[in-house]
């Protein structure tokens, strides 16, 4: 693809032919760009139409101009979406993207990307501009405005303001942010000029609400009385007119003002000034700030919007509350009354200008490598990251922190990938918008019910991720999400992705040794269900030998890859293992569930609690069989403590405390708290089954028996807990191995990468 078509749609209003900077800006882009433009008409144009440009004519009527506008913008788009086959939209706004996706979904075929800009809080438009009666339409102009941040392709911000409020609506942060192009040739063909002599202040800009003239006009007042020879000059119209024109008035020969300006007059204006004002209420990133910068004057400013981006107190100017009328007046003598002050600010102004102003020619290489990403993410350009939705029952709680941050983080230089999962315990759904890095999370429910409304909605849920995200590969956390996600991609013949099967641990244990006893009824079914997904797999991802033996029984193929899941082990490795504790203690990290072996457990603790008078048992977790736990405390009062749950930290200082990790566990994939226990210089007694034996040796990182013997459970407790040396040697051993897990998450990105590749080569074979 040589040059991509690009259907730009905005309110701006231009004229045709255009003026000299808007030809050397869109000259520019024509270079990078194929591009049509779909826009206003500007007052007096008689040209509406030509090789680039289709510009709507507006309404004489002007007070129903822009809702004319946008009901006919729909109709006008899909006609050039038609003919002129865009690969792209770029919308100027919020309420413009609503009408472009509006437009898409009216015609057939292939459809064009949208790309959503935005250059301000759009919330403001209903809000802050115009006329009152604009605020009656907030609860629709929000709705379509979130609506059409979430369905758009892709979002530009112009400042990192304006991007935190898409990341807000969104949950996932902006595709680019770079500055729109403003042509300041005629703010910067000269060197500043000197200050005045007199004190003078300048405002540019609309007399509305939002630019808070209201507040200006009322602080101006303060101003004059406290410096009587100060002047103010006005530069703008709009809805608060009168405002100026009673301050005209007041103070005749001391305000100044000017409906309309050309760029060169506005550039005099400003050279008149000492300081240049903007006391906006809301701003995205003004471009009248860059111009008084470039003209090295510096700037009082609302402390609202992209405001605080370009003014920095102190330095190149001095910000203040917009609701703050003393608080402004103040500022602006402060300015007024010392030359060397506003001297200082033009300086810093003017060269923060010069180290930020862009070309023409730099804004289209912008604005082609935005096209170009966007294009990449459906195929249309040939990219370097498959896209890959996650489907598991994992939680997810925001914002996002630890190891699950730092792995996904990691995992998003590598795929662009989309997560289906749960929210945390009593947090509301998550749906961000969808596009790499994106969640869409789950809303937990009470009891039994939240299992099996998760895996009877997953299905749907898959289907519609598929048909939106287009993900290359869907990779699924167990076999039986596995056949869930077979479900979802029944029925689809084009585009359909690969699946990937993940195997944590035994799958056939998750209905015959967790929750309700009720599972096993269907424990026939679930094995049919695994089995069948294993085998119509593209892909198997192991996480340790056991699982990965297990899985080939099953699929008759081997996994592709075999590989852990990312552990963080800073905090357990961050200082030396502690000495073993005076008194003889056993530690268990896990849930407290029948694959657990936590009864087991509790009858074994018998007959070390005999022999062993002075030995303690600290239980960690949570679960169905909290009521054993209880059972121990009460038969050992002060020999028993526990815990529901303790963060890493208090994990490792547990450990600390203990002589030994006891995992008596009747199923289990890779333990991690067996890395944690070696990490911490701790041997482990543990049950000789699943993935346990790959990472315990018996008789060198701990002891290993039969799940099912609690006397030989008891007995392998008694020999570790009463023999100091013996727990000293499994836990050299144990600091000494750990590292064969202690992995990055750069490596388990690239793992998960290959793991990709891997499937997408097998398919296309």
């Amino acid at each position: 693809m040589s040059r991509p078509r690009v259907l730009f749609m905005g309110r701006n209003r231009y004229t045709l032919p255009l003026p000299g900077w808007l030809a050397k800006k869109w000259d520019a882009v024509e270079r990078q760009i194929d591009y049509r433009v779909l826009a206003s008409a500007g007052e007096g144009t008689e040209r509406f139409e030509d090789e680039r440009f289709r510009l709507i004519a507006p309404l004489r009527l002007r007070a129903l101009d822009g809702i004319a506008f946008y009901g006919r913008l729909p109709v006008r788009a899909r006609k050039e979406i038609r003919t002129f086959r865009p690969h792209t939209i770029v919308a100027s706004d919020p309420y413009i993207a609503a009408a472009a996706l509006l437009a898409r979904g009216l015609v057939g075929g292939p459809k064009p990307r949208v790309i959503l800009e935005v250059h301000g809080d759009w919330r403001t438009f209903t809000r802050l501009y115009g006329s009152p009666a604009r605020r009656l339409l907030n609860p629709i102009a929000d709705l379509v405005g979130k609506v059409a941040l979430r369905r758009s392709d892709a979002v530009r911000a112009v400042s990192p303001y304006t991007g935190g409020l898409v990341e807000g609506v969104r949950g996932i942060p902006v595709t680019a942010a770079f500055p729109t192009y403003t042509d300041l040739l005629v703010f910067s063909s000269r060197p500043p000029a000197l200050l005045p002599e007199e004190p003078v202040a300048c405002f540019v800009g609309m007399l509305e609400y939002y630019k808070n003239i209201d507040g200006l006009v009322a602080a101006w007042r303060k101003v004059a009385e406290r410096i009587p020879e100060a002047k103010l000059i006005v530069v703008g119209q709009g809805a608060r007119r009168e405002l100026v024109e009673e301050l005209v008035a007041e103070l005749p020969g001391r305000v100044e003002w000017y409906e309309e300006l050309p760029p060169e007059g506005v550039a005099e204006a400003i050279d008149r000034a000492t300081v240049f004002l903007l006391p906006s209420r809301s701003e995205g990133l003004p471009r009248v700030l860059m111009e008084a910068f470039a003209r090295g004057r510096g700037a009082v400013g609302g402390r609202a919007g992209g405001i605080p981006e370009l003014i920095e107190h102190g330095r190149t100017g001095l910000l203040v509350d917009p609701e703050d009328v003393d608080g402004l007046a103040d500022a602006i003598v402060s300015v007024l009354s010392d030359r060397e002050l506003a001297e200082r600010l033009g300086r810093e102004a003017h060269a923060l200008y010069e180290s930020v102003h862009t070309t023409p020619a730099e804004y289209a290489a912008r604005m082609r490598a935005l096209v170009d990403a966007s294009l990449r993410d459906t195929g249309a350009v040939p990219g370097e990251r498959p896209r890959v939705l996650i489907v598991g029952r994992r939680t997810y709680a925001f914002p996002l922190q630890g190891p699950t941050a730092d792995a996904l983080k990691a995992l998003r230089e590598t795929v662009d990938y989309c997560v289906l999962g749960r929210t945390a315990r009593d947090a509301k759904p998550v749906k961000t918008a969808l596009g790499p890095g994106s969640f869409h999370l789950v809303r937990r429910w009470p009891g039994s019910l939240d299992t099996l409304l998760f895996h009877l909605t997953l299905p749907f849920r898959v289907a519609r991720l598929v048909r939106r995200f287009r993900p290359g590969v869907v990779i699924a956390e167990s076999p039986h999400l596995g056949f869930l996600v077979l479900l979802a991609l029944a029925f689809r013949r084009r585009n359909r992705p690969s699946l990937v099967i993940e195997t944590h641990a035994d799958w056939r244990s998750a209905v015959r040794h967790q929750g309700s006893r009720a599972r096993r009824l269907v424990a026939p079914l679930a094995d049919w269900a695994a089995r069948y997904a294993l085998r119509r797999a593209d892909g198997i991802r192991a996480l340790s030998r056991f699982t990965a033996e297990l899985a080939e029984r099953e699929a008759g193929v081997p996994p592709l890859e075999s590989f852990p899941a990312y552990i963080d082990l800073s905090i357990f490795t961050a200082r030396p293992p502690a000495p073993l504790p005076a008194t003889p203690t056993a530690l268990f990290v896990g849930m407290l569930e029948a694959y657990k072996n936590v009864d087991g457990l509790a009858r074994a603790w018998a007959s070390v609690a005999a022999e062993l008078p002075e030995a303690r048992l600290v239980i960690v977790g949570k679960g169905a069989l909290i009521d054993v736990v209880e059972r121990l405390l009460d038969d050992y009062p002060g020999r028993v403590e526990y815990h529901s749950e303790l963060p890493p930290e208090e994990v490792a200082r547990a450990l600390d405390e203990s002589t030994c990790l006891v995992l008596p566990s009747r199923s289990e994939g890779l333990g991690r708290v067996l890395i944690e226990s070696f990490a911490r210089g701790r041997g482990v007694v543990a049950s000789r089954v699943g993935g346990i034996p790959d990472v315990v040796r018996h008789g060198e990182e701990g002891l290993l028996v039969d799940p099912a013997d609690t006397e030989e459970l008891a007995r392998a407790l008694v020999r570790v807990l009463s023999d100091r040396e013996l727990a000293e040697r499994l836990g050299d051993a144990a600091r000494r191995r750990y590292r064969e897990w202690d992995s990055s998450p750069d490596e388990y990105a690239a793992h998960v990468r290959s793991l990709v590749d891997r499937t997408l080569a097998g398919a296309a074979r």
